[in-house]
């Protein structure tokens, strides 16, 4: 499962289950009860809970579809292939049956899903699941590996096919205006403006001093 950039799953007086390959979008918020009423939080394998939605104390089951800001509460469940549009609010203790369309404040029945809709659902899963790879992937890079991606990503956009290209022997060099010194702005290496430079080690102390 995926759990996105400032979303709360709290299960502090009750429990939360999320299953294989959901998606809990940014800022959703998972929560329980556990005060007044006591229902768990149960979200099944392959739903997908939108940016900022509440889900709290209630069942999602497989493959169901809760959009951005919609809220479902205590007790309501949300059947497979279900959708709920977003914003919408799904009271205490509704059931949004398999294959339904629901919306609305308090969210009502709006018509079936097309099959189209329901492979769409899939396919949304399927897209975050691949995305949420390469997040895992990229937060691991090391710091070089991070330097290597964004010089490559300059040399793609910024540099001609004719110059020359950046290697270890201008990596490792002191002139001012390359990439160890300046970085970006040094990228037209060893020409003649960057070869007139002293070496960074002498650079002098007086900003105003000539070359």
């Amino acid at each position: 499962a995926s759990v996105w950039y400032g979303a709360v799953v709290r299960g502090d007086i009750n429990t939360i289950k999320i299953g294989e390959g959901s998606v809990i979008g940014d800022k959703a918020i998972i929560h329980v009860s556990g005060t007044v009423t006591h229902f768990p939080t149960t979200i099944g394998k392959n739903a997908y809970v939108g940016s900022g939605a509440i889900i709290h104390g209630s069942t999602l089951e497989d493959n169901s579809f809760v959009g951005e800001k919609a809220q479902v509460l205590d007790g309501a469940v949300v059947k497979s292939y279900a959708k709920v549009s977003a914003g919408s609010l799904v009271t205490k203790g509704t059931t949004v049956p398999s294959g339904q369309l629901w919306s609305g404040v308090p969210a009502v029945y709006v018509r079936d899903l097309s099959a189209q809709e329901k492979s769409d659902i899939d396919e949304v899963i399927k897209l975050n699941i691949a995305l949420a790879t390469e997040h895992i992937l990229e937060m691991n890079k090391t710091l070089d590996e991070i330097d290597e991606d964004e010089l490559g990503w300059w040399n793609e956009v910024y540099r001609s096919p004719d110059t020359p290209k950046y290697d270890d022997k201008v990596k490792n060099s002191n002139i001012i205006g390359e990439v160890s010194f300046h970085r970006f702005p040094g990228q037209l290496l060893d020409s003649k403006i960057s070869a007139s430079y002293k070496p960074a080690d002498k650079l002098p102390l007086n900003v105003d001093e000539k070359f």
